[in-house]
């Protein structure tokens, strides 16, 4: 059957390359970049030969975020080690590009084009999924090794970070559980399963809370009919937690590393070169040089140290206290970060970024709590929960899904709950 001419309007054509984006973060960084690439050479030629404009009205979240992502990309000049700076700046593009983009964006045009983009994501993120469980599956055909189905062995299949992975899982399953996306319920059900099957395979015990915690809010707050749906999750939850508490688990054995964690140790010990470089013992400590940066640095409160250029304290911070540093052959602590956005943002620009990021997503969730609308309620309380323990906008897949995915949930919005459309 022949396409339809409207099928291929510079607009339909633009949304598509906005899906690519989206639909390639899970695979190479070189084939995300390209896409990037030819999604604002399109985006170029399709408002130029529009003649689009800007519509600040009811975008305001927008703005806030373009500021982020301009303050983010100024704090070059202030930085106290340029190179790392440097480095990180076309990461922070996308947080200023992409609502400028969306901004130009005409609501009517959007509201199929949407749905489409997501649709892509998910079928991007269901290969990627399948792809690791059949290499791990080939892998212990040969060597009996079950530890492969599991955790960053089984992402790693992919070259992705097992938290990376379980995190679009989780996004999938946001997108499927809050919106009318997937028509067709035995389809949405066997996706669900696999999706949730993945997530507990890759044992991110914290993106597993953020989305438990948050659907279910969603569902208490929002929902019109949720009571079956509120019970199916609270079964399935109970059930989960059962079988990963009699049985052994890559989640279990990391809640008893949570347990047993040298706290003291790491809180009051002025030498500390026998600690573990991995685990939560790290991260506590993290936090205890995180105050004495402060405190060290007061003048940095308000601007920080620039993009990226924070690691520099944090390097000198272990070499103080004696952490085995690293070397060619065996890795060592250097260079490790907090595993925090908040504290990131906070460190690279001072309270003035951290209060604009903390801006944009409270405006976000409000929104969402306004509108009743669902998915970007449940989307925005994700990030924002997942934040705490995830440095998601420090990396170019964490920039490039949370900028488009949450711009979608703000367009959406704006759509189903724009008069005029």
């Amino acid at each position: 059957m022949l396409l339809n001419k409207a099928q291929f309007t510079l607009s339909n054509i633009f949304f598509f390359t906005i899906a690519l984006v989206l639909a390639t973060v899970p695979f190479d960084y070189g084939i995300n970049s390209v896409s990037l690439i030819f999604m604002t050479i399109v985006w170029v030629i399709y408002a130029l030969n529009n003649k689009v404009k800007c519509k600040i009205n009811g975008l305001y979240p927008y703005l806030i975020l373009m500021l982020l992502g301009l303050l983010y990309l100024s704090s070059y000049f202030w930085s106290i080690d340029k190179d790392y700076t440097l480095k990180g700046l076309l990461v922070k593009l996308p947080l200023f590009l992409f609502p400028f983009i969306f901004m130009t964006i005409h609501l009517r045009n959007a509201a199929i084009n949407f749905k489409i983009v997501l649709q892509l994501f998910i079928l991007s993120v269901l290969i990627i999924d399948m792809y690791c469980f059949i290499k791990s599956l080939q892998h212990y055909i040969i060597y009996s090794d079950l530890d492969i189905f599991f955790y960053h062995k089984l992402s790693n299949n992919a070259n992705l970070n097992a938290i990376y992975l379980a995190y679009f899982n989780a996004i999938s399953l946001i997108i499927i559980l809050t919106t009318n996306i997937l028509n067709n319920k035995t389809k949405s059900s066997a996706i669900i399963l696999l999706l949730l099957t993945f997530l507990v395979l890759l044992s991110s015990k914290m993106v597993i809370f953020s989305l438990i915690a948050i659907l279910f809010t969603s569902k208490l707050l929002l929902a019109k009919k949720s009571k079956k749906l509120l019970v199916l999750l609270f079964l399935s939850l109970t059930t989960t937690l059962i079988v990963l508490g009699i049985t052994s688990n890559p989640i279990k054995n990391r809640i008893k590393e949570v347990v047993h964690s040298e706290t003291q140790k790491v809180l009051y010990n002025k030498e500390l070169s026998d600690l573990k470089v991995e685990g939560i013992s790290i991260r506590l400590f993290q936090y205890r040089v995180l105050m004495e940066i402060i405190k060290e640095n007061p003048q940095k409160i308000f601007n920080g140290f620039g993009l990226k250029a924070y690691k520099l304290k944090l390097n000198q911070k272990y070499k103080q206290y004696g952490i085995y540093m690293g070397n060619q052959t065996l890795p060592g602590i250097s260079g490790l970060d907090f595993h925090n956005q908040y504290i990131s943002t906070f460190l690279s620009v001072g309270i003035l970024g951290c209060s604009i990021l903390l801006t944009f997503l409270f405006m976000a969730l409000l929104n969402g709590i306004k509108r009743k609308d669902e998915f970007l309620f449940a989307i925005t309380g994700f990030f924002i929960l997942t934040f705490l323990t995830e440095m998601s906008l420090e990396t170019q897949r964490g920039v490039i899904v949370f900028s488009i995915i949450i711009m979608i949930a703000l367009n959406r919005n704006q759509v189903y709950f724009n008069k005029e459309y």
